[in-house]
Parts: structure tokens; sequence; C-alpha cells
């Protein structure tokens, strides 16, 4: 069974992408907190999706910005 989280974010740079954060990070929240993985992608493949990944790791491992970024490098 797969579940999905579609997050419609325009990749223009006025997009205000913060207002998504805690939705994202409670889907990914639930998929970890029931043992199962998380596949986080954007159309592009640019910039989006890491930006979700730095933002949960940020507000739920309680990483630093510059830790998150290296660890999605």
């Amino acid at each position: 069974e797969l579940r999905y989280k579609v997050i419609n974010v325009l990749d223009v740079p006025w997009e205000n992408i913060n207002k998504h954060f805690p939705t994202a990070n409670k889907f990914i929240n639930e998929a970890f907190s029931s043992g199962t993985g998380v596949l986080v992608h954007c159309y592009a493949g640019v910039s989006r999706s890491a930006a979700f990944v730095i933002a949960y790791l940020m507000s739920n491992k309680k990483m630093g910005m510059v830790q998150a970024m290296s660890l999605v490098k």
C-alpha cells in the first residue's frame, strides 16, 4: 500500500513554500511512526524537494540549516 501526499508548489522565486512545511512534516512523521519510508520529490527535481527535507530535518530533528543541508547533499 502506498500513500501519497501531493503539495502543489510552483517553482518560482515568489512562491511561499513555508506555509506547506507543517503539512509535509506531519505526513513524514506519520510515515516514520508507522515504520515506512518516505520518498520526497518534485517535478523538476531541482530544489523544492530538498527544501522540504531540509525543513523537516530542522524542525523535527532539531538540526541547524548547515547540518541539514550537508546531510541532504
